[in-house]
This record gives C-alpha cells, structure tokens and sequence, in this order.
C-alpha cells in the first residue's frame, strides 16, 4: 500500500504541474527546448504542447489504473461455493448480445475477459463499466480500464503493446443457511470480487496476452482467496476479414475456501470472426471446459448506421447466464471533453430472454438485463 501510496502521489504532481502550463498557455515554459525562429518555433511549440497533453491525459489514465488495482486488493469479496461462478462471467454488454462469442472479435475492453491477446490491437485509451442484473437475485458490476503504452508519445516506449485492470464484483443478496444438520439457521451474506490485470503485444498479424487474476471470497463469515492466469492468441490481418482465436482460462492455480482446497473452472475457447466492411460481424467459437461437455458460442453484430448497432447470438456453453440474446448500442463518435478529445462514447444493452444458471446449487431461469457504458479517449 505504501507504493500505492507513493505512486498517486507522483501522478498528482504530474498531472499538477502539466495542468498549470496548459491552463496558463505559458508556451515559453512547455516549449523552453525549441528555438526562438518564426514558424519554426510555433510548430515545436505546439508539438510540445500537444505533448504535454497526451502526457497529462496519461497520468490520469494511469492514475485510474493504479486506483483500480488499490481497490480491487483492498475490498474483499465472496462465495466460495460460487468461486466457479465469478471465473466464468460474461463481459460487457456487447459481448453477451453476441451470445459471448466475442473471442476472435476482441476489440475493445472486453478483451480482458474474453481473450487477453485483444488488448495488443487497442490504440486507444479505453474505460468501460457493466452493470448486470436479475440472474437469480445475483448483480454483477465491473470496472475496465486499457492504457497503450505506444500512446505515451515517447519514441523510446512506442508499440510496447497495451495494458489493461478489471475489477469485478459480485452481489449474492442473502443466501440461506443451514446448520451441520441441515436445519434453516438464518441468512448470510454473499460476495465475489476479482480483479485481473492484463497485457497484450501485437507483432505483425499476430497478438499475444496473458492475465494475472486474483480473488477473494465470502459467505458470511467464511473466506477464501486464489488465484490463476489466463493466455491467448489472436490473428488478424488489416487487409482479410477473417480472424482467429485462441484462449486458455483460470489455469495454474487453485483456491482454498476455508482451508478446504477447490478446483477452478478451467476451460478453452477456439473461435473465428468474419467482418464486412465494417458493417457486418459474424462470430462463433467452441469452448471446451475440463470435466464438462463440449459447448458453443455464435453471435451477430449488425451497424445499421453510424449511430445505431443490432446484435444477436446464443451461448450454450457452461458459463452463467448462457441462452439466446439480443442486442443493441449507441455510438457517438469525435466529442470534445475538456482537454480530453473523445474518439468514442458507447451505451450497449443485452438481454437473456430465459438465462439459466446455477445458484447454491440449484439451476434457475430468468431474464438478464446487462447494460454497460464505454469511452475511448485520443485523437
């Protein structure tokens, strides 16, 4: 925490001082390096402002990220009879009105959660926050946050690839309890929370990622904590509209919950993606879970124009929440916020019409609701 501590720090001077020379438009002090020579000097100096901008909005990105990664080592969360659960969690709204077929596509913060390798081809800063619902009296939220290191602006540190931190959390409500027996004892709490942090490079048509995800879990006062990694690939070349994936989950670790140890939910994905003129998407991919049958995952998405999105898809494999889904987003590109220029700004809805998942034990229907907001962030 002391680093934590020391790092905010150093980001709140940072950002200060850029911040007063851009607000007191003192060019001499930004561009003190260039040379006092007509237009010359006003094209350096504009090149060092503009500088000084993209650093200041990477200091707050980055001040997000180690925020983020503050939070999610400090809140505890929950479930470990539900552990399961929290490691096999759709992504954000788009994904899931694909039907989570989202591997081979991975082009935004989803990545994180559905092939890290996705975040290699990011060269945008990106925040993206979920907010899931009315699966079995379970709520989910998330935060993610994608930095590239290539938008530093520095040419020592440029195609670095991209790094990315999710927090996840989970809301059980009140789950019934019951005695040695099995006799009703009351009530208690639920909880689940992960937090992953993710890296991604890309080297010609092929991208590479891997996550380190950490977790804690609670029942009441029962507790546990684990962790594990995830890896994937991912090709896609600029000029083909096909693309392929592959992607391993949850592996090389293992939790104890209340001193007992349990086994993750590991499992694969292979899937491909075909786009047209980036109008049309059409996804599917397989997905393997060790100990579980076989299953699948295919979606559509649909850019009716430049404004409006469509999706549909359907998602048979083992995850919470899997069934038929549909879809829709708005997008608003180029606005201005502040000293921040805007590339994006996505609303995504999905609903599950008849979701199904298994809650302490028992398999429940009901329709999910998910709903996330996303903002890329650069010119």
């Amino acid at each position: 925490m002391t680093a934590l501590r020391e790092a905010r720090k150093w980001l709140e001077r940072a950002s200060a001082e850029t911040m007063t020379a851009l607000r007191e438009a003192r060019p001499l002090q930004i561009a003190k390096g260039c040379k006092d020579a007509g237009q010359e000097w006003l094209k350096c100096a504009s090149t060092e402002t503009m500088n000084a901008r993209r650093r200041l909005r990477f200091c707050f990105l980055l001040g997000l990220l180690v925020s983020a990664a503050a939070t999610g080592a400090a809140l505890g969360p929950s479930v470990g009879a539900q552990g399961g659960d929290l490691l096999t969690l759709s992504a954000g709204a788009r994904a899931r009105g694909m039907g989570n077929a989202f591997s081979a596509v991975s082009d935004d913060a989803n990545a994180l959660l559905t092939n890290p390798a996705g975040l290699g081809t990011l060269t945008y800063y990106e925040i993206a926050a979920l907010r899931q619902n009315a699966l079995a009296g379970v709520d989910q939220s998330n935060l993610s946050l994608v930095a590239p290191l290539g938008a530093v602006s520095a040419g020592n540190v440029n195609g670095l690839g991209t790094i990315g931190v999710n927090a996840t959390f989970l809301d059980y409500g009140k789950l019934k309890a019951t005695d040695a027996t099995g006799a009703p004892i009351g009530s208690v709490d639920a909880e689940d929370g992960l937090l992953i942090v993710g890296y991604g490079k890309s080297v010609g048509p092929l991208s590479a990622g891997l996550n380190v995800k950490r977790f804690r879990l609670q029942v009441g006062s029962d507790r546990g904590k684990g962790g594990a990694y995830d890896g994937g690939l991912l090709w896609r070349q600029p000029v083909s509209p096909l693309s392929f994936s592959l992607a391993v989950f949850n592996f090389g670790g293992n939790y104890a919950f209340e001193s007992v140890p349990q086994k993750l939910p590991r499992y694969a994905t292979a899937g491909m993606a075909y786009r047209w003129e980036d109008l049309f998407t059409f996804s599917a991919e397989a997905v393997a879970p060790k100990g579980d049958p076989l299953g699948g995952r295919a979606g559509v998405e649909w850019k009716v124009n430049r404004v409006f999105v469509l999706r549909g898809g359907y998602d048979s494999s083992f995850n919470a929440g899997k069934g038929a889904t549909v879809g829709g987003g708005i997008v608003l590109e180029k606005l201005e916020a502040g000293f921040f220029p805007v590339h994006s700004l996505t609303a995504d809805y999905a609903f599950t019409p008849a979701a199904s998942t298994s809650v302490g034990g028992s398999e429940s229907k009901s329709g999910l609701h998910s709903v996330s907001i996303s903002m890329r962030i650069g010119e």
